[in-house]
């Protein structure tokens, strides 16, 4: 595709012009993705270890047992699955918050009680 020779050497002859075709045009496309969002579903995870070493450690485990459900139905984008497990794992978690809540309480109330009883006796014996 080089411009044709001149063979001409005499300098008053113009050399000969040089037209290159185009190029051909080459238009390549790529197929459309069309992506869905898939809804997060809150696996409530950080929930389940707080409540399972603090509050309630049974219902805290399955509680963690089904966060972890939640994360891999979630992966394998199982909608009904992800969502079914999120609420249990969200029941369980409120469950075991409550229970957690209402024993600390009562532990609380029988501590106090205790000390106040141990101070009377006490008081009492010395006094």
């Amino acid at each position: 595709m080089y411009p044709p020779l001149n063979h001409s050497m005499d300098p008053n002859v113009p050399p000969t012009p040089y037209y290159a075709a185009p190029p051909p045009m080459v238009v390549t496309t790529q197929p459309t993705v069309i992506v869905v969002p898939q809804p997060a579903y809150k696996d409530y995870l950080g929930l389940s270890i707080v409540n399972m070493i603090c509050c309630c450690l049974p219902i805290g485990i399955a509680a963690l047992i089904f966060s972890i459900q939640t994360r891999d139905a979630a992966s394998r984008q199982d909608a009904i699955g992800a969502e079914a497990s999120s609420r249990t794992a969200f029941i369980l978690n409120m469950v075991a918050l409550g229970i957690g809540i209402c024993s600390h309480i009562i532990w609380i109330a029988y501590v106090i009680y205790v000390s106040v009883v141990v101070s009377s006796a006490v008081s009492s014996y010395y006094g």
